[in-house]
């Protein structure tokens, strides 16, 4: 789990720099991991959804966006 909150720190780093491409990789792969260890209603993985989610209505993939945010809400 540690290793998913660095990279999602990364990825917000990253967003705030304008650095979407590198933000959203961060993002996906803090989720990847946080879904690999963490069970299926754990805060921190309804956070990952929600990063992802952000980042891809920002670089204007809104529809997945905000289905990935959806999904966070359900956590």
């Amino acid at each position: 789990p540690n290793i998913g909150t660095c990279y999602c720190d990364l990825g917000k780093v990253y967003a705030k720099m304008g650095e979407l491409d590198k933000a959203l990789r961060s993002h996906e792969k803090a989720l990847e991991i946080r879904r690999e260890v963490l069970y299926s209603n754990h805060p921190a993985l309804a956070a990952s959804y929600h990063n992802v989610g952000q980042i891809l209505a920002k670089m204007g993939n809104i529809a997945r966006g905000i289905a990935l945010i959806e999904r966070a809400i359900d956590i």
